[in-house]
C-alpha cells in the first residue's frame, strides 16, 4: 500500500469506492480530494489513465459516477429553488436583527429587502452553476439541445440536431438564411431550444427575413 502524507497514491479499491460513492451523492471532486485520507486530484487523474495499479474497469466506474453526479447536481437545483423563499427570509431577518438598537423602521425594511435580494441572487447563481456543471458532465441528458425542423416531401418534417454541427457549419447556415431574399424562398423552419428538460422555447428562425 503506497501512500503519501496518508493519501493513497497506488490504487486502493476502498478509497476508489468511497470516492465514487461521494461523487454520486453530489460532492464535487475538489471537495472530496481535500480530505486528508482521500487521493489527490492528480492521483485520480493517474487512476483514470490506468496508472498506479488502477484496473481498466475503474475508468468506466468513474464515468458512470460523473453521470450520476450530474443527476445529483440537477436535483440540487430543484431543492435550492424549493427552499429559497424560507432561506432568503431567514437571512433577511438575521441581517435585520444585526442592526443597532434604535434603527428606524425604514432602515429595517431596507435591510430586510436588500438582504433577501442578495440571498435570492446567490441562489440563482448556485442553480446556474449546477446546471452548467450537469450539462458538461452528461450533455446527452442535461445539455442544451438545438434542432432545426423544416418540411420535406409529403409534408413530413425533417429534423436536424444542430448541437452535432461544427461552428463552421452553423455559421454557414446563418449565412444561407440571410441570403434568402423573399418569403417564398424561405424554408419554413423552427428552432427548438431546450435549456433544461423542463424548459422549452420555440423560435421562428425565418421571421427575421419577412
Amino acid at each position: 500500500m503506497l501512500r503519501k502524507n496518508n493519501r493513497p497514491t497506488q490504487f486502493e479499491q476502498a478509497a476508489a469506492d468511497e470516492f465514487i460513492t461521494r461523487m454520486v451523492a453530489g460532492e464535487s471532486i475538489r471537495v472530496i480530494c481535500t480530505d486528508a485520507h482521500m487521493p489527490s486530484h492528480n492521483t485520480i487523474w493517474e487512476w483514470q489513465n490506468g496508472k498506479m495499479g488502477a484496473p481498466s474497469s475503474w475508468k468506466d466506474d468513474y464515468a458512470r459516477g460523473r453521470w450520476a453526479q450530474a443527476d445529483a447536481f440537477a436535483n440540487d437545483t430543484v431543492a435550492i429553488a424549493d427552499s429559497i423563499d424560507d432561506t432568503a427570509h431567514n437571512a433577511a431577518v438575521a441581517a435585520m436583527n444585526d442592526l443597532p438598537e434604535g434603527a428606524s423602521e425604514v432602515e429595517k425594511r431596507r435591510t430586510y429587502f436588500f438582504a433577501k435580494k442578495r440571498s435570492i441572487e446567490g441562489a440563482k447563481l448556485m442553480i446556474a452553476a449546477r446546471q452548467w456543471a450537469a450539462a458538461r458532465m452528461n450533455p446527452q441528458r442535461w445539455g442544451d439541445r438545438v434542432t432545426l425542423e423544416h418540411v420535406g416531401d409529403n409534408d413530413r418534417p425533417i429534423q436536424i440536431d444542430l448541437s452535432q454541427l461544427s461552428t463552421e457549419q452553423l455559421e454557414w447556415l446563418q449565412v444561407l438564411q440571410k441570403q434568402l431574399k423573399s418569403p417564398a424562398e424561405q424554408i419554413p423552419a423552427t428552432v427548438e431550444v431546450t435549456a433544461t428538460p423542463q424548459i422549452v422555447e420555440s423560435v421562428d428562425v425565418g421571421a427575421g427575413n419577412q
